[in-house]
């Protein structure tokens, strides 16, 4: 049997066909100004790391690093990828690209897995002079505050318990 080649397409059919490809170029191509804009912005939160690390010694920048808030959400987010990536999930760290940032990020010291050292108000405690006042502690790990809590429970009012534990929660919201 003699097989017949397809009719050609209809005019609407390339002119459909050509709007799907036009499509497909147009997405690439915001695909790429996306990336590239991101790629700005990595650069440009990198080098404010750099700086940070330059005058502070470390790249422990606070979450809530008043001076720039960006660079602290950005330092949380590369920390999260590493984690999504430790985890086997996908992360921006993958990658050649990836690979590229997490090597400069390593180059300049940066802590993957940072300890939360919250800082707390302890009990208002009795000075020399009877006064009530405020004793600033820095904790590592809510254990010590539990510890410190359980060590210091039998000099403390029912009350006074309350108000310390609903100070450490206040500092997480």
């Amino acid at each position: 049997p003699v097989r017949e080649s397809p009719p050609p397409p209809s005019q609407a059919a390339k002119r459909s066909a050509a709007w799907e490809v036009s499509e497909i170029m147009n997405e690439r191509k915001s695909r790429s100004a996306a990336t590239s804009l991101h790629e700005i912005a990595w650069n440009q939160r990198y080098n404010e790391l750099v700086e940070y690390k330059r005058l502070n010694g470390d790249c422990l920048v606070p979450q809530t690093y008043k001076p720039n808030k960006k660079l602290g959400y950005w330092v949380m987010q590369q920390r999260r990828q590493y984690r999504l990536q430790s985890d086997g999930k996908r992360s921006s760290l993958d990658g050649r690209v990836g690979a590229k940032r997490k090597q400069l990020l390593d180059e300049i010291g940066f802590v993957w897995r940072a300890t939360r050292t919250a800082r707390r108000l302890c009990l208002p405690l009795n000075n020399e002079d009877n006064e009530r006042e405020e004793i600033k502690c820095d904790i590592s790990s809510s254990s010590d505050f539990e510890g410190y809590m359980v060590e210091r429970s039998n000099e403390l009012s029912d009350d006074e318990k309350r108000q310390i534990w609903l100070k450490r929660f206040d500092l997480f919201r």
